[in-house]
């Protein structure tokens, strides 16, 4: 039996009625979610952005307290060399030095990415510090900073990280090095020079690195001459040793620590100890070096 006619055209009626609705509805749903993904990564990257500028305000008052609520209270702080771990720690970090103000401060960020709850934040920091009575100096380079967004909504670093102005290109002739001169076993303290007050003073880890250094050495270097150990410093990180009539050149490493210690002898191959040491722990590795007693 065949259906009747007004059935067939109500049924395709409906059919029209339905798959339009239904296209009425794809096309203003998927809009609809786009933008309120899109509304919802404005809103992320203008937080972000605030708490960036919020940090830099808070460095520049020195105000610990409130740099430490732009981190996380785990965060990780990785300085060229080094690693801080929490809250606490970072806010001792970043507190002024003595005679030392830190007059403007930005990150200025060129690639941010969303997903979800973490962000990848990557671009420019800009430091401009002084010292004492000197003159104001400014430094830049890259950062690269993990945010996360914790159960207050508030966005915080949990990572941040971020290079050193460049080292001054060392030079190819050795003649230029300066040289040390050693006749017997010898401890020489190094370091690395800044190429610029700004370096110095963008950079509170080398600051801190290489007031450490000095610090432990003036007492180490008392306990080396008890042993008969000539006890040198040098700066630098890149000299000629002489002893007698033979020269040999030391390099640091490019990405080894800012400070160390190069222990020589005539006739011996180098050896070389980085990062600061406390007194006791590297006359514990002269004493292996050297075979000497464990007393003078």
């Amino acid at each position: 039996m065949r259906p009747h006619i007004t059935y067939i055209l109500r049924s395709v009626t409906m059919q029209r009625v339905s798959w339009t609705t239904l296209s009425a509805c794809v096309g203003l749903c998927i809009p609809a979610t786009a933008a309120a993904q899109a509304s919802g990564g404005a809103r992320d990257s203008i937080s972000i952005a605030a708490a960036s500028r919020a940090f830099s305000a808070a460095y520049m008052r020195n105000d610990t307290a409130a740099l430490g609520q732009i981190y996380s209270d785990s965060a990780v702080l990785l300085p060229p060399n080094r690693e801080i771990r929490g809250r606490r720690a970072i806010q001792r970090y970043f507190a002024w030095g003595q005679n030392y103000r830190q007059i403007a401060h930005s990150m200025e960020s060129t690639r941010l990415t969303v997903e979800g709850d973490l962000a990848v934040d990557v671009g420019t920091w800009t430091s401009t510090g002084q010292r004492g009575d000197a003159a104001p100096t400014t430094a830049s380079e890259r950062y690269l900073v993990i945010w996360v967004r914790e159960s207050d909504r508030a966005w915080r670093m949990l990572y941040d990280m971020w290079h050193r102005p460049a080292r001054a290109t060392q030079q190819d002739d050795t003649s230029a090095l300066p040289v040390v001169t050693i006749t017997g076993p010898t401890v020489i303290a190094f370091w690395e020079v800044p190429p610029s007050d700004s370096v110095l003073i963008s950079d509170p880890d080398l600051a801190s690195a290489l007031d450490e250094q000095q610090y432990y050495w003036a007492d180490t270097r008392t306990r080396l001459t008890e042993f008969g150990i000539m006890a040198l410093s040098q700066p630098g990180r890149r000299f000629t040793v002489r002893d007698g009539t033979r020269e040999r050149v030391f390099a640091a490493p490019r990405d080894s620590a800012v400070v160390g210690y190069l222990l020589v002898a005539p006739g011996r191959d180098f050896s070389a100890i980085y990062r600061v040491q406390y007194p006791d722990n590297l006359l514990a590795a002269v004493r292996s070096f050297f075979g000497l007693p464990d007393n003078p």
